[in-house]
């Protein structure tokens, strides 16, 4: 949970009541994640090619909203009724999804694939411009570890509804309906964080930043240079989450197991360690150069991606 010393004295404890939404919209992301890959296999019984056009579609729906999230996000009297917006529409798609599982509708499944992309970037985009304009910037990056903080927390949550659930129906008999059914809740409680936030957003103070001397010393020259190298490490970011997520669950099924609640339990361990240390990673990240940090992270993501693929064993992913 978050740090009592934090709460007194680095960021504002309304901010941080604000970013504690994210779980109920984060509840989800790991099911649903875990779920396309396993539907398409097993039920839709679509191909690669086939699964790489939903999951592009997500891509495509988040890249297209977040170019205008960005222009709208700089009024900051509407990031709240973005983000409220956002979640009636990734309301909306978890019900498209849920009825494409449970009538094995590939063309729904797109369709609720892409409005999710689509809501992410409205949703997403103004929230983290909120916690960059509230908080200070010696302690942004701690405050954004809260941010991944609670993601992974309502992540969890929802990941142990959604799997118990299913684990459920295996034992009584299988019923599509009830597998599937928490995601009917993950959609309301998208409903209600955007109700919150709604709510706690007004009460928000901003942080006026004073430009800093240092920062005329910078040119344009390097701002540019700057701006393009960070475009870069951010489409290598994307390029390898998009080949990466959506297919490990394939890998998993063809070469490792078919035991659905072994493969559900291999993302345990990653939430949990998010819980725990990525407010403590973010604190640490406001003290270094971010040169250090951006290459510790490339680092490190290039190891678990190569140890990933490498992986013969179920305990070996964990």
């Amino acid at each position: 949970m978050v740090d009592k010393k934090t709460i007194r004295g680095k960021i504002d404890p309304r901010l941080l009541k604000l970013i504690r939404q994210i779980r109920y919209s984060a509840a989800g992301f790991y099911f649903l994640g875990f779920l396309i890959p396993i539907v398409s296999y097993l039920s839709l019984e679509i191909g690669g090619i086939e699964l790489g056009f939903v999951v592009s579609l997500q891509t495509i729906g988040f890249t297209i909203s977040s170019l205008f999230a960005g222009f709208l996000s700089n009024n900051r009297t509407l990031r709240a009724k973005l983000i409220f917006m956002a979640s009636i529409g990734r309301f909306i798609s978890y019900l498209l999804l849920y009825f494409s599982f449970l009538y094995t509708l590939y063309w729904m499944m797109a369709l609720g694939t892409f409005i999710l992309g689509f809501g992410a970037g409205f949703f997403w985009t103004p929230f983290g411009a909120t916690v960059a304009d509230a908080t200070e910037y010696e302690y942004r990056s701690e405050a954004f570890g809260i941010f991944s903080q609670q993601s992974g927390i309502g992540g969890f949550i929802g990941a142990t509804i959604g799997f118990t659930v299913i684990g459920f129906v295996e034992v009584v008999g299988n019923t599509a309906a009830i597998a599937f059914s928490p995601l009917i809740l993950y959609g309301i409680a998208n409903i209600y964080a955007g109700i919150r936030v709604l709510q706690l957003a007004p009460r928000i103070e901003y942080v006026d930043i004073e430009e800093k001397a240092a920062i005329s010393k910078i040119t344009q020259r390097k701002i540019i240079y700057s701006f393009i190298f960070l475009l870069f490490i951010l489409f290598i970011e994307y390029f390898i989450g998009a080949l990466v997520g959506p297919f490990i669950q394939y890998f998993l099924l063809e070469n490792i197991t078919q035991e659905i609640m072994f493969i559900m339990l291999a993302y345990a361990p990653g939430s949990i360690l998010s819980i725990i240390f990525a407010p403590r990673i973010g604190r640490i990240a406001d003290k270094l150069n971010p040169r250090y940090t951006l290459s510790i992270a490339s680092v490190l993501g290039a190891i678990m991606t190569w140890l990933l693929i490498n992986s013969t064993k179920i305990w070996q992913l964990v």
